[in-house]
């Protein structure tokens, strides 16, 4: 659904409703949960993003904002910087990883091999090249307006004119991004259907 936000998303997956799930690391724990249907870790599996032509690692993958902010005008200053500097020690980050299922922002914590064997979504990104959300890189807000734009044409029913061709859409994104990029993309024609 187009329209959907994260909670929808984990929503429909956890209840079995929708087959695939791109989210962020934690949507494995919900999965894992008592409240949802598919809690059978045979039932769901965790894959890292697909390499780009000629990558040898697995793609790209952004790790998420756990930053831990602290009011300068709190009157516990001490007790919450204290607070802070555990949240981001091995200790705690152990504690996501393994129990929560978020990858840890400490590298020793995530290359830990008991940390990896202990949930998908470790081994997934024990393999991905992992970045900081990229919001801030130049370009970041082109290629996202470039995707969102062109995936949602291709949605049925988003058009006014109609369901548009997905294959022609992801080109026209491409083309919006770096204009530049001619010639070697393709769609696929389905041969013609005889009667």
């Amino acid at each position: 659904m187009d329209t959907f936000e994260e909670p929808d998303a984990d929503n429909a997956f956890d209840s079995g409703k929708v087959a695939f799930l791109r989210s962020w690391d934690s949507s494995y724990a919900n999965a894992m949960s008592s409240e949802s249907a598919i809690a059978d870790p045979a039932k769901v599996g965790v894959m890292p993003l697909p390499a780009s032509r000629g990558q040898r690692r697995a793609g790209w993958s952004v790790i998420g904002g756990w930053d831990i902010f602290v009011n300068p005008r709190t009157r516990n200053l001490r007790a919450d910087l204290t607070f802070a500097s555990w949240m981001a020690g091995i200790q705690a980050q152990r504690i996501l990883a393994t129990q929560y299922s978020q990858i840890p922002s400490v590298t020793s914590v995530r290359a830990d091999p008991a940390v990896i064997r202990a949930d998908p979504v470790l081994q997934a990104a024990a393999n991905a090249q992992l970045v900081s959300r990229p919001s801030e890189t130049p370009g970041y807000q082109k290629v996202t307006e470039a995707i969102h734009t062109h995936i949602h044409a291709a949605l049925p029913g988003q058009s006014s004119e109609g369901h548009h061709d997905p294959c022609l859409e992801l080109i026209g994104a491409a083309h919006a991004i770096d204009p530049h990029v001619h010639g070697t993309l393709r769609c696929a024609r389905p041969a013609a259907s005889h009667g």
